[in-house]
């Protein structure tokens, strides 16, 4: 009967977090349908949001997995990028007229989302770089020396 409860138990979670992660469209498919993103405020906060989530939960996964001398250098590089990330995030909300705490909490749902993925991805695969998550880092990745010039720009006008 435990046992029967526990499969019950495992099969909802994965269901769960499978359906939720379904509602979450990738940023390669969002930047796909706004291929200037970066030109309109709100959609620059929203991959900004995004991006700093993201590398937040990266850093944060690859120091619970390894604690290695070569991996230091990346975390430091992750935590770096959510910062960048979230600079223009937190420029941007002021900007747009969106509340500051309002901005700040849907990055804090996307952490969660990006924490819930990686953890099922390393459950079930052995890799947090898989489906959404590889995409998105992508996405982050690439888009990167655009955001932190932004993060500069943005900087010098507040």
């Amino acid at each position: 009967m435990r046992a029967l409860i526990r499969w019950g138990y495992i099969i909802f979670s994965t269901v769960s977090l499978f359906a939720h992660a379904q509602e979450l469209e990738s940023l390669e498919q969002y930047i796909h349908r706004k291929p200037l993103f970066i030109s309109d405020k709100n959609d620059t906060l929203y991959v900004a949001s995004r991006c700093s989530a993201l590398y937040l939960v990266l850093s944060t996964r690859i120091e619970e997995a390894a604690k290695t001398k070569d991996l230091k250098s990346t975390i430091k590089e992750y935590e770096d990028r959510a910062v960048t990330f979230n600079q223009v995030r937190t420029i941007l909300s002021k900007a747009t007229g969106s509340s500051v705490d309002m901005s700040m909490k849907q990055q804090k749902d996307f952490a969660k989302t990006y924490a819930d993925l990686t953890l099922r991805n390393w459950k079930y695969g052995g890799d947090i770089f898989s489906g959404i998550i590889e995409q998105d880092f992508g996405v982050c990745r690439d888009n990167f020396p655009d955001f932190k010039k932004l993060a500069i720009n943005l900087s010098k006008d507040n």
